[in-house]
């Protein structure tokens, strides 16, 4: 062998025996499985868009900002958008307000770990209530 050759060949062997080492002794660890958030049938990670009007999207969540995500619940902020529907929905126009709000719920839908339930302050929802569930169908 060649005396430029040995010097790579015990990199690469040192190399190898380093990766196996750290996989031996744990320190590497799987990927973390992501959390998903469920608007309207459609599962996806840290949207920054949920809809809360399935039906006709006249009530969302905008530029939604995730301060907290992946445990039992995820906490955001972002714009509420409504139609306030005068004098009829289809001639309506779009009001909008900050709201921060959380998540939790969680549900395992399509093998995927996913929020179902929103919590914001009274009435955000469109409703008197403070939650807002979204049925899987």
């Amino acid at each position: 062998m060649t005396r430029f050759l040995r010097p790579l060949l015990t990199i690469a062997a040192t190399g190898s025996l380093a990766v196996s080492g750290l996989v031996a002794s744990g320190a590497v660890s799987a990927a973390p499985v992501p959390t998903y958030m469920l608007s309207c049938g459609v599962q996806s990670v840290k949207p920054s868009r949920i809809i809360i009007s399935c039906a006709d999207a006249n009530r969302l969540v905008t530029s939604i900002h995730w301060t907290s995500w992946g445990g039992a619940t995820a906490t955001a902020t972002g714009t509420l958008e409504w139609n306030n529907c005068t004098p009829t929905c289809v001639s309506g126009r779009f009001l909008t307000k900050a709201i921060s709000f959380k998540v939790s719920g969680l549900k395992t839908l399509n093998k995927k770990s996913t929020y179902t339930t929103m919590a914001g302050p009274a009435g955000a929802w469109g409703e008197a209530g403070t939650t807002w569930t979204q049925v899987w169908g």
